[in-house]
């Protein structure tokens, strides 16, 4: 089951803090670009007055390498964040590491 809606509960890094509740949308995106179709899951995040959006995509660092394996990310695209401090940036992301899945 890969729910389109749903609650995400966001935790410290610190013991013991009280984990934030918000909710999520998933969303699948097809793009077109050099004679290729591209697909991927974004996932928004809605917390604290905040709403977020992340890429899922799989990790292709150099710790990734498994044939068993394949380790994901959510990049977050901060493009819009940045563009005022620095107008000619193209692009410009943040990524989290989540973890490897048997496939």
């Amino acid at each position: 089951m890969n729910p389109l809606k749903g609650l995400v509960y966001i935790y410290s890094e610190t013991y013991g803090k009280k984990s934030i509740e918000g909710t999520f949308e998933r969303r699948a995106t097809y793009k077109e670009g050099g004679g290729q179709i591209v697909s991927y899951d974004t996932y928004t995040l809605h917390y604290n007055g905040l709403n977020r959006t992340f890429i899922f995509m799989e990790y292709k660092g150099i710790a990734a390498q498994s044939v068993e394996h394949h380790t994901y990310q959510l990049a977050e695209d901060l493009k819009e964040q940045y563009k005022t401090d620095y107008p000619n940036v193209e692009d410009i992301y943040t990524s989290q590491v989540i973890g490897s899945m048997y496939q």
